[in-house]
């Protein structure tokens, strides 16, 4: 996401663009060390063969590009005191974006300095026991387009193209910079750079750098391996497309587009459907089909490419593969499956969408089809990006909350994993805080997590999961202080021994810690909160 705003209009137009693929060759030196998170049947599962639950949250950042297109990367918060902050308010893994500009800042030689300041943030991470996803982030494409970051300068070929950006909300660059489209485009193409490599090439052998620095280290848990990648040229064709298919609908509403500039026509069409869920769902029809296309031509096999340069060096680590940024609003995605060197499907896979909305209605029908499309390829699902609900950088119009709940509720139904957008330092003291980003968890199951919900009114907490006697290692739920200030009260059924403990000394959230026991069978926990005195 970045520091940013996504109305949901921002996510509409799209390019169909073909492109020639030239793969990178390399000597397999695949380590078989097991990293700390795999993944079994569609589930997250630890070292010990315990089910686990992502509870993540970005780290945010900054950035500033210098007259000579130097690229400087501070991380906002991204001190040790906040790991431990985070490690306390209950998450157990945390995104940390880094920078291809950061990288490979000159093509073909990659940055020690850069990689040092990530070598310390793992290395917090990893002494508050946090699960490290690197974020190979990107927003407009990167140096070289005013107000991006991302991809280093010798990777845009594009330099002389126009930048065009009028709408005040940035993300309109994507709809109106020819540069950055015409960026894209030679991503895509894996148009050559200065040394005669293909763009997309030096991508994936960058990707293979890392996974070389970061294969023996148990704190980094997968690769996520392009931040809401976007698909190139020919920006207004799909929407304007369906604001001729929608013309009906709008001279209903009194509504003509002729003499509407493309961000008119934009703006126009969400302010229609947006309050409408039924005309929502129309106006996806249209426009699925396209760009499940193009994710299916474009992104799909740019990861591919990729993954195979990392899993020439680690062949268990997860890779995290994103939809297109015109998923984050329900339109349906092509990504696709990648294979391992042995063309079978990778079984370290992961879907990482991200997810906003200020429309209820249309969240869950983005979350929804999220789900869907997991259980579509048989990989577990990861919310890379969701919430912001702290609104700083004035997203919302409405109230998020009611979104919020509601999204919290269908990641307890249906068990998928997660990353907050994003860490700030008073995260704890604002409104969304109790009960949506603190809620209780299981954050590890001896055995295999039925299911769990947590009620707002009621504030009971309930979780069931088959015992495993199998499983090594106790199961370990997360009980926030903000939701039980006067305590919990425990029910397990049947009964058995537990403790809770502190997660740190004087600070007042608690884990509750469940030995396993050697019968398998289905243990019930309840949590109620303790009346005032």
């Amino acid at each position: 996401m970045g520091k940013k705003q996504k109305p949901s209009w921002f996510y509409i137009a799209i390019p169909l663009l073909l492109f020639g693929c030239r793969g990178v060759t390399a000597e397999p030196d695949v380590t078989d060390k097991i990293p700390a998170i795999t993944i079994k049947d569609g589930r997250f599962i630890d070292a010990q063969g315990g089910e686990v639950i992502l509870n993540g949250i970005n780290i945010g950042f900054g950035s500033h590009t210098g007259p000579d297109d130097t690229f400087k990367i501070f991380w906002e918060h991204g001190r040790e005191e906040a790991f431990q902050r985070i490690r306390q308010w209950g998450f157990n893994c945390v995104r940390l974006p880094i920078f291809w500009a950061g990288v490979e800042p000159t093509c073909g030689r990659y940055d020690e300095a850069f990689l040092k300041q990530v070598d310390e943030k793992i290395a917090w991470a990893k002494k508050y026991d946090l699960y490290v996803i690197l974020d190979m982030h990107q927003d407009l494409w990167g140096v070289g387009v005013p107000g991006a970051r991302g991809a280093p300068p010798w990777a845009l070929p594009a330099k002389d193209t126009p930048h065009l950006h009028e709408a005040a909300f940035w993300g309109m660059a994507y709809l109106e910079s020819p540069r950055v489209q015409a960026a894209f485009d030679a991503f895509w193409a894996n148009r050559k750079g200065p040394d005669g490599v293909g763009i997309q090439d030096r991508y994936a052998l960058a990707w293979r750098h890392l996974a070389q620095r970061y294969v023996d280290e148990p704190a980094v848990i997968g690769y996520d391996l392009m931040n809401e990648p976007f698909q190139g040229s020919v920006l207004p064709g799909v929407i304007l497309g369906s604001a001729a298919q929608m013309a009906n609908e709008l001279q209903k509403k009194g509504i003509t587009l002729d003499a509407a500039t493309p961000t008119e026509r934009i703006e126009l069409i969400h302010n229609i459907i947006q309050d409408d869920p039924n005309l929502y769902r129309q106006w996806l029809a249209m426009v699925d089909a396209p760009l499940k296309l193009s994710d299916a031509m474009l992104i799909t096999p740019m990861y591919q490419r990729v993954a195979r340069e990392i899993r020439s060096i680690d062949s268990h680590r997860l890779i995290f593969t994103t939809t297109p940024i015109t998923a984050n609003m329900g339109i349906a995605s092509g990504v696709g499956r990648i294979n391992s060197i042995d063309g079978q499907p990778d079984p370290g896979q992961v879907l990482a969408p991200h997810a906003y909305h200020e429309v209820p209605d249309i969240l869950q029908l983005t979350v929804e089809r999220l789900v869907a499309h997991a259980k579509g390829l048989n990989v577990p699902l990861f919310v890379g990006e969701w919430g912001n609900l702290e609104n700083i950088d004035a997203m919302y119009q409405r109230d998020p909350l009611p979104g919020a709940r509601l999204f919290r509720n269908m990641m307890e139904t249906n068990k998928f994993s997660a990353a907050y957008w994003s860490y700030q330092n008073d995260l704890d003291h604002r409104p969304s805080f109790p009960g949506i980003i603190a809620r209780p968890y299981p954050q590890r199951i001896a055995g295999e997590l039925i299911g769990y919900d947590y009620c707002d009114d009621s504030r009971i907490f309930t979780c069931y999961w088959q015992i495993k006697p199998a499983v090594a290692g106790e199961s370990v739920i997360f009980i926030p202080e903000v939701c039980y200030p006067q305590g919990v009260e425990v029910i397990l059924e049947p009964k058995t021994s537990y403790r809770l403990e502190v997660i740190e000394p004087d600070r007042p959230n608690q884990r509750l810690i469940i030995p396993t026991i050697p019968n398998e069978t289905t243990l019930k926990l309840i949590l109620h909160p303790k009346p005032s005195s």
